[in-house]
């Protein structure tokens, strides 16, 4: 008589941003989840970025059930997945979606499992707090967003926040605004108004280009948020070197202490203990 195999409870957590996507399987050793002790990582998968306000529905999902399918043949044992927590940065636009895309592409299961669809700023408090959603969480990446959370007197969790508003309304200290400032600098360069500096050889350099108006089609060509993002690594790169870039790093720092401040100072009107400050995202 065969002995029947017994399957291992694993979760799932996906993180999903304007930069980049992580999805990470882990098994639980002890409940508390107090430290890193408490669990197994059992596999991970990092690859592009799935804010579908940047990269639009049919790429999040590309890059989303990509991602499970791979975290999938990572998991070396017979398994069953109970809870899958997902954080994006954009989560209102993708949280009639996300479920039945991962759905679509883990094993089937007789129970299938809890999907918890929050926003990356609850994901990233939660991550740097151990659980316990009290604290202030700045992200900065593509985008950016602050929020803070506290309970009253009465035990009652309230939630301010500030940014995320996305590239077009002022995502002030993020990738996006870096990257932005950085190429619209150089056009000044190029048009005389200010002095070319290392910070336009490296661009052109950035985009694979040797003329500066091939500038103009690797910009509107592709128009998702993480391509001028992606020329914030330029400026810290010259930080150093180039006042120019420099001017435009101590200017984003800014803004994002600005921020930390308002959502701090809101708070404290509800309860002024002292609160934890969580950094994430690939700017910080």
């Amino acid at each position: 008589k065969k002995k029947k195999m017994t399957k291992k409870i694993v979760y799932l957590g996906l993180d999903g941003g304007g930069t980049s996507t992580t999805l990470t399987a882990i098994e639980i050793k002890n409940r508390a989840l107090t430290k890193k002790e408490d669990w197994i990582v059992l596999g991970r998968v990092e690859t592009e970025g799935s804010n579908v306000n940047s990269v639009g529905l049919e790429k999040a999902k590309e890059v989303i059930t990509s991602a499970f399918k791979s975290l999938m043949n990572q998991i070396p044992f017979a398994f069953i997945i109970r809870g899958i927590g997902c954080g994006m940065a954009g989560h209102t636009s993708i949280k009639d979606h996300l479920a039945s895309w991962i759905l679509e592409v883990i094993p089937s299961q007789s129970t299938p499992p809890t999907i918890l669809i929050r926003s990356d700023t609850n994901s990233a408090l939660a991550s740097g707090t151990f659980g316990v959603m009290e604290g202030i969480i700045l992200i900065s990446g593509t985008g950016m967003n602050t929020q803070g959370m506290i309970s009253d007197s009465n035990g009652t969790l309230h939630m301010v926040s500030a940014g995320g508003w996305g590239p077009l309304l002022g995502d002030y200290g993020s990738g996006y605004e870096i990257g932005r400032d950085v190429l619209r600098e150089v056009t000044r360069m190029h048009d005389g108004f200010i002095s070319k500096s290392q910070l336009y050889d490296d661009v052109l350099d950035h985009f694979d280009i040797h003329t500066f108006p091939d500038l103009i089609g690797k910009i509107y060509k592709d128009t998702r948020w993480n391509v001028v993002a992606s020329c914030a690594r330029i400026a810290f790169s010259l930080y150093d070197s180039d006042d120019v870039a420099k001017s435009i790093v101590d200017r984003t720092s800014y803004h994002l202490l600005n921020y930390i401040n308002h959502v701090a100072n809101k708070i404290k009107l509800i309860n002024d203990k002292p609160v934890p400050l969580i950094l994430c995202g690939s700017i910080l």
